[in-house]
């Protein structure tokens, strides 16, 4: 008897391990870049300009890419853009996917356990405590702060117009920043920052600071970066996090202490907020609503713990701030560089000619939102999001792949553990969905017939993954899109923004976000130099 169940245990275990290798056999067949050095196509991708190396690739191996790591037996990581693995992966089969190691301990180390880092049912639990305070409504309600904070920003750069003749080149990085913080501040916290009235706070000097310092430690990937991507399913995530949370390196240390302000800003927050519902005060920032919302959740497992609230807090202070700002940028370097879209736009606001803006007005303004749907479409500020199945898998394909044999599949076989990245910018430029022209920044393409049909049932907004989709997509994507299109109607109405010398010069930047650099000048961090004049009839 006990032999026959030691038999039935090795023919079971044998099975699996043919299944194992049949699985890891069909992603050694998956075709991509060669190997021309030890550490693989992975170097070249992570060490490069968003794009620079994989647009390329997909068009020659298709929307599933292997890049080989050699170091590193079994660390071969796939690059994914196709619609049915993308929706698969993060809508339908969501919980059998984690994040890779590596990067979650990245970014843990500034949000902690909240919602962007957050897992699994813990994630679903912090969902739906949180998704009340980013309703519809709640976020209209915030409109005119909106716009009050634009005129701010409009302010200052009248100001530094008014001393050059009306025109000067301006570092709009640094405005956009502080812009977004005080909006942030006043919208989701109701906190003033006075960012853009040139407050000096240690805090607003760590969030304006943090990221630089991000782009100078894990921007761009070093060799060893890569190799330890390719091993981080062999390494335990507690590894990553005691590096992290211990490394004597001067630029981890800065993005500590970063975090550690960002902490006592957020117990001081949610303080504030568990007073103020003691107190009866019905207030209607939205970090109120949410601990409200958490408060009189009946079923106590359901609710979020101190820790989880205080890592929101982080959590919108760092990632929110920063997707925001971002796209703020690359939406000045589009009209910068596209004059007729910037005249197009400026037209279009002026003959609405309204005085208090609702959101039907900036909803009724057809070129201003194709503008806005292109711009996040080009530059999507979370450009890839990495992914490791918990168990052996398959994953659909939406178009059939080629593999290395020449054999045809439509789905792919991957095991448990595998290296993902899910390349939201690479959907964003197929050509089976959005043109030919898919790489080419025209707005026009959402006033015309072209995209009808097309939906791939993938992404939180006209089809985009920009917002990523699914359970764990940006929950805070509506009022992104609010905060954007006000953002566009205040200053390309007042001004008139061109390309200099040195924004020609300008990369996007591979980091925890995509993020502007200049090319050959790594000092200077985070930038955008843009000439700006007034331009307000």
């Amino acid at each position: 008897m006990l032999s026959s169940i030691f038999l039935c245990l090795a023919v079971l275990s044998f099975v699996i391990y043919r299944r194992r290798m049949s699985q890891r056999n069909v992603v050694s067949k998956v075709r991509g870049p060669p190997s021309n050095t030890w550490y693989g196509p992975a170097l070249e991708f992570m060490q490069g300009e968003v794009g620079e190396a994989d647009f390329p690739w997909l068009d020659e191996y298709g929307a599933v890419v292997r890049l080989s790591a050699p170091l590193v037996p079994g660390g071969d990581i796939l690059l994914i853009s196709d619609p049915k693995a993308l929706r698969h992966m993060h809508q339908t089969a969501f919980n059998e996917f984690g994040a890779n190691a590596l990067r979650h301990a990245i970014v843990n180390l500034m949000t902690g356990p909240g919602i962007a880092t957050a897992q699994g049912l813990d994630h679903v639990r912090q969902h739906q405590v949180i998704q009340p305070g980013f309703g519809v409504s709640e976020i209209r309600a915030h409109i005119p702060h909106f716009f009050e904070y634009a005129g701010k920003l409009s302010d200052r750069w009248s100001e530094i117009l008014g001393a050059s003749n009306g025109s000067a080149v301006i570092d709009v990085t640094e405005w956009n920043s502080k812009l977004t913080l005080d909006l942030v501040g006043r919208a989701l916290f109701d906190y003033q920052f006075g960012a853009l009235d040139g407050k000096e706070d240690d805090l607003i000097h760590a969030c304006e600071n943090a990221e630089n310092v991000i782009v100078e430690s894990m921007g761009t990937m070093v060799k060893g970066g890569v190799i330890f991507m390719a091993l981080s399913k062999y390494i335990s995530p507690t590894i990553y996090n005691f590096v992290l949370d211990h490394s004597w390196d001067p630029k981890i240390t800065r993005i500590r202490h970063a975090r550690d302000l960002c902490r006592s800003f957020a117990e001081r927050i949610v303080a504030e907020k568990k007073a103020a519902i003691l107190d009866g005060r019905q207030d209607k920032d939205i970090m109120s609503l949410i601990v409200r919302a958490n408060s009189s959740n009946k079923d106590v497992k359901n609710r979020m713990n101190d820790e989880e609230l205080l890592a929101q807090v982080r959590t919108f202070l760092f990632a929110g701030n920063s997707t925001v700002t971002h796209t703020m940028h690359w939406i000045l370097m589009e009209l910068a560089r596209n004059p007729e879209f910037q005249q197009r736009l400026k037209e279009e606001i002026r003959a609405k000619n309204v005085k208090d803006w609702k959101a039907t007005d900036l909803d009724s303004l057809p070129f201003m939102n194709a503008f806005l749907k292109e711009t996040l479409r080009m530059h999507p500020v979370t450009f890839m999001v990495t992914q490791e199945p918990k168990a052996d898998t398959v994953l659909p394909l939406s178009q059939p792949l080629t593999l290395s044999t020449g054999e045809v599949i439509t789905e792919l076989p991957i095991p448990k553990g595998q290296n993902i990245l899910s390349s939201l910018s690479g959907y964003n430029r197929l050509k089976e969905l959005w043109g030919q022209d898919a790489h080419v920044f025209n707005p026009d393409r959402w006033l015309g017939d072209s995209l009808k049909g097309k939906s791939t049932g993938f992404g939180m907004y006209s089809n985009l993954a920009s917002f990523l989709g699914g359970p764990k997509g940006c929950i805070g994507w509506k009022f992104a899109l609010v905060l954007l299109q006000v953002y566009i109607v205040r200053v390309a109405s007042q001004f008139r923004f061109s390309m200099t010398e040195d924004s020609k010069k300008i990369k996007r930047q591979s980091s925890v976000f995509m993020m502007p650099k200049m090319d050959g000048s790594p000092e200077r961090g985070i930038t955008l130099p843009l000439s700006v004049e007034l331009d307000d009839e």
